[in-house]
């Protein structure tokens, strides 16, 4: 008889503990304070144990190690769901700067790296620079040599990039301006950071060429974006070997350092 009326005292406690955490708790969120989630756990964990104890028949004296846990548990599950909000919301960003760096013009390594290795045809070539006797002739050493336009397999729409490394300048001019293009020729062209002779170099490509430029055959971007999704190879009719002879470079120009 003692124990059980131990047991309610213990119970009361512990009643009158969940009531005080659920109005502090209904205080935090109408202020939109930060503890507000950790304590409605809590409130909620320890209304169950409360409620429990009250329609089974269990110990009480149970409740003096189930509401320490159940405060513990309460603290990680909002930790836990705090630290996924929060990962979720970084993820967002990320997805939100990213369709932002593609609205603009790509300039760093970090931007450039959305279309990595994906075929791009070059649609639009605008260089700020020249290249007279074989040598870069630039207006201002710190400005980018061209800008352009692709369309690349990976991308929903067009992006622009500057062109900030002579040797990937050069071979631009050298498609566009030296040799030309027919009317059934386009230049397709691989950016890569990773594609490089030697491993090592790969943390010196800050400062390497990173563009494979080609010319081929009108209409290879699109074989070239059959190709890229694994859906559509296996399309009937679809003939592998032809459509690799059809992409094959006519020309192209591809830095010293890369394989």
């Amino acid at each position: 008889m003692m124990w059980a009326i131990v047991g309610w005292i213990v119970w009361g406690l512990c009643a009158a503990l969940t009531g005080t955490y659920a109005v502090t708790w209904y205080e935090f969120a109408r202020a939109r304070r930060d503890s507000a989630l950790a304590l409605g756990v809590q409130a909620g964990l320890w209304l169950s144990l409360v409620v429990a104890f009250v329609v089974e028949p269990w110990s009480k004296l149970h409740l003096l190690w189930c509401f320490p846990l159940a405060y513990f548990a309460g603290l990680f599950i909002a930790s836990v769901t705090v630290g996924l909000r929060m990962y979720a919301a970084v993820i967002l960003l990320e997805r939100r700067l990213q369709a932002k760096r593609m609205q603009q013009e790509m300039r760093t390594d970090r931007e450039w790296s959305a279309i990595e290795q994906q075929a791009c045809r070059v649609i639009d070539f605008t260089p700020f620079a020249s290249v007279e006797n074989g040598e870069v002739v630039a207006p201002n050493i710190s400005d980018p040599y061209a800008l352009v336009t692709l369309e690349c397999t990976g991308m929903p729409t067009p992006v622009k990039g500057f062109i900030t490394h002579k040797v990937d300048f050069a071979h631009l001019w050298a498609a566009f301006e030296e040799r030309g293009l027919s009317d059934d020729e386009e230049v397709i062209v691989f950016w890569t950071a990773k594609d490089y002779k030697y491993g090592f170099l790969r943390f010196l490509s800050r400062v390497l060429p990173k563009m494979w430029v080609t010319v081929r055959r009108k209409g290879s971007s699109e074989i070239l974006q059959k190709l890229c999704d694994p859906t559509r190879p296996s399309e009937p009719g679809f003939d592998w070997m032809a459509a690799m002879r059809a992409i094959e470079p006519i020309v192209e120009w591809k830095p010293e350092v890369m394989r």
